[in-house]
């Protein structure tokens, strides 16, 4: 008895089970079909009342894909696709600063050949007034030596006293005007510093021949204008002594004892100047410079 009471008792225990494992298919059957619905409504299974404008807007977190010029993915890319914005801004960066350090370059280069250009140009304007100095120079510094040679030969016998006369006459009359010349173009020469700032830059390749050659002739040019001034000097203070010994100013003794140390000491500045002139000759031309 015992054992069949309990055999009863474990078939009503599962009978009972039984009608629990039906009641929940039961109730979950709904639940499937309604899961069913939503999906087939709603493609990411939101709920009905979901606003619409959320199955096309894109996630927020993921970057909006750009077109790319090449089909296979590059720097900056992806496998699937899409473009990384972060590489490809870093990218464009590098491409930026490449081009702009290249452009600097560039322009460095060409502002680097048009300042030596203009450098040289304003020292050929320099070299050009300091050849008009010595040209007017040569012509006064003529007339000076001649007046010294007239008393050298008369003394030698070479020449007359009327021959010696005329010559000191011709060249006395001709000194104020190659004073005057000779002061002007010296003023003109003096004002330029256009060799002086060429001798300061640093020419870019191209342009070194250019400068050291205009250099050469600048520092020959101011020698010889150097030594134009010191023999021109010489011929107007003695055209100021001729000039005070005809107003009164001096007796005839003391420009007589004026002319001799004149005659005596005027050699040397005279052949200076004349050095100088030929080795300007010989120097090397300067664009833009009158030889």
């Amino acid at each position: 008895m015992p054992r069949q009471r309990h055999r009863r008792h474990r078939r009503r225990r599962n009978g009972a089970s039984r009608v629990v494992v039906i009641s929940a298919i039961a109730i979950a059957i709904p639940l499937v079909g309604w899961s069913a619905i939503a999906l087939v409504s709603n493609d990411d299974g939101s709920s009905p009342s979901s606003d619409a404008t959320t199955d096309t807007s894109p996630p927020a977190n993921d970057p909006v894909e750009e077109p790319s010029d090449d089909a296979s993915p590059g720097a900056g890319e992806h496998d699937d696709g899409r473009t990384d914005p972060t590489e490809t801004s870093q990218a464009n960066d590098d491409d930026v600063t490449d081009n702009d350090v290249t452009d600097e370059v560039a322009d460095s280069d060409g502002d680097g050949e048009r300042l030596a250009a203009e450098a040289i140009e304003a020292c050929a304007t320099e070299l050009t007034a300091g050849q008009a100095v010595v040209t007017e120079a040569k012509t006064g510094v003529g007339h000076w030596s001649e007046h010294i040679n007239a008393r050298t030969d008369l003394l030698e016998g070479r020449n007359t006293d009327a021959e010696t006369r005329d010559i000191w006459k011709r060249t006395r009359l001709a000194g104020p005007g190659d004073l005057e010349r000779f002061e002007a173009v010296s003023s003109t020469y003096n004002q330029l510093s256009g060799c002086d700032d060429l001798a300061g830059i640093e020419a870019p390749e191209g342009f070194q021949a250019d400068v050291e050659e205009c250099l050469v002739r600048a520092d020959r040019t101011e020698s010889a204008a150097s030594a134009a001034t010191d023999a021109m000097g010489d011929w107007e203070e003695h055209l100021q002594a001729m000039a005070d010994h005809a107003d009164g100013h001096m007796t005839a003794d003391q420009a007589q004892d004026q002319w001799v140390e004149a005659w005596e000491n005027a050699p040397t500045n005279i052949n200076a100047f004349n050095e100088a002139r030929d080795e300007l000759e010989q120097a090397p031309a300067c664009s833009g410079a009158d030889e």
